[in-house]
């Protein structure tokens, strides 16, 4: 198998991936509501049970979030394996080179020629995500105010309900503030964001295949034709945006906690 079959392999593997997980993880956590309404629905009135009950919403959150997250850095993979391709395999449609490949040139032209028209369009990407997260989030409200109203008359005479209320306000703001707003941010991925991720990726690329020698800056511009050399080359804003399809936290008490959450899940 050459460089270029197994990238396309790999490719292929990867958008397989990004929708095969989503349904997994949609049927894992359905599994998870289901046996917990199973097994604690009978034992509504212990309110510690009923607590456990909200924490199991919220960690569903909390695991929709991270797998998104964790989705996040396979679509970046995607953009850059194209990127690889297209700088490396493929140029500009000729006929005199029999067997041309321009796939991802060709999709990278109709991306520029797209941002550029008036019915743009953003492009929705596993919306089941914060569909999930929104359900869960609605159930564990209701769950929440359902506890309140049944413990309201001994919230205060007891520090193990206090606790617990004040990590139902902890679910709240953790979930409404930063889990659901981040979930659904990066569902949605304008064509700018895309074209940008894509376009920076084939730069780098560029630049090491002319610094290799693969080509010179003028094969560039004869083997990719003047309007892709000329976006490729050009330096803008759009530059300055990190190298990827998703904007993530920066580093804060967010990406700490998060890291954390990700230390608990994964390993």
């Amino acid at each position: 198998m050459n460089e270029l079959e197994y990238l396309r392999k790999e490719l292929n593997q990867r958008l397989g991936l990004f929708y095969e997980n989503s349904y997994k993880i949609q049927r894992m956590i359905l599994i998870v509501w289901g046996g917990t309404f199973a097994l604690l629905g009978n034992n509504m009135g212990d309110a510690l049970l009923f607590f456990f009950m909200i924490t199991i919403f919220f960690i569903s959150i909390a695991i929709l979030y991270l797998v998104y997250n964790n989705e996040s850095e396979n679509v970046n993979q995607i953009f850059r394996i194209g990127a690889y391709i297209a700088m490396f395999y493929e140029r500009k449609p000729c006929v005199e080179i029999s067997g041309n490949a321009f796939w991802e040139l060709a999709i990278f032209r109709m991306m520029n020629d797209e941002i550029k028209s008036k019915n743009r369009k953003s492009y929705e990407v596993n919306n089941e995500y914060f569909g999930f997260s929104s359900l869960a989030f609605i159930i564990m409200f209701i769950l929440i105010a359902i506890f309140g109203l049944k413990n309201k008359s001994t919230i205060l005479q007891g520090n193990e309900i206090i606790f617990m209320a004040f990590m139902c306000i902890v679910y709240i703001i953790v979930s409404l503030f930063w889990f659901l707003p981040e979930i659904r941010k990066n569902s949605n991925i304008s064509p700018e964001n895309r074209f940008n991720a894509i376009k920076n990726n084939m730069k780098i690329f560029k630049q090491y295949a002319t610094e290799l020698g693969y080509y010179t800056e003028a094969e560039a511009k004869e083997r990719f034709g003047v309007e892709i050399y000329d976006i490729i080359k050009n330096e803008d804003e759009t530059d300055k945006i990190p190298n990827k399809v998703y904007r993530t936290l920066g580093i804060s008490w967010g990406q700490i906690v998060k890291k954390c959450l990700n230390f608990i899940l994964y390993e």
